[in-house]
């Protein structure tokens, strides 16, 4: 048993129609994936704390969005876009396209860094082809 233990008692009462539910919920959890009630009360307690989380970062974004929504601007156009698709689910979508967007740039700036390291050889050899002469 752990050491260093935090302590905090639950009253759940009978008239309060929640309190009954939540002790159903408690005797009833699953016994194979929770060794006992302070597990299955733990991931409960992270479970719905990152849901209000999420809720609340939804919120967050559907105001943006409806704020943006009502700026005529380019840049604007842009975010919406961008706000819109994670309000949808579609943020995998756009993370691979910025990914592509990416590649494809390090790509150009992989053939213009080829194409100035040939000139630099081309040049390094007329150097060295100059040099040559005067030994």
């Amino acid at each position: 048993m752990d050491k260093e233990v935090h302590l905090c008692s639950v009253r759940l009462y009978k008239n309060r129609p929640l309190h009954h539910q939540a002790y159903g919920c408690l005797m009833g959890y699953n016994k194979d994936l929770f060794k006992s009630y302070n597990d299955f009360i733990a991931e409960a307690i992270v479970y719905f704390s990152r849901h209000l989380k999420e809720e609340q970062e939804k919120t967050a974004l559907e105001d943006r969005n409806a704020y943006l929504s009502d700026k005529e601007n380019p840049v604007f156009d842009v975010m919406r876009n961008i706000l819109r698709e994670v309000l949808d689910g579609k943020l995998e979508e756009l993370y691979a396209r910025m990914k592509e967007t990416k590649e494809e740039s390090n790509e150009d700036n992989i053939k213009n860094a080829i194409a100035e390291t040939d000139l630099c050889t081309d040049r390094d050899e007329k150097f060295a082809d100059f040099y040559s002469t005067l030994e």
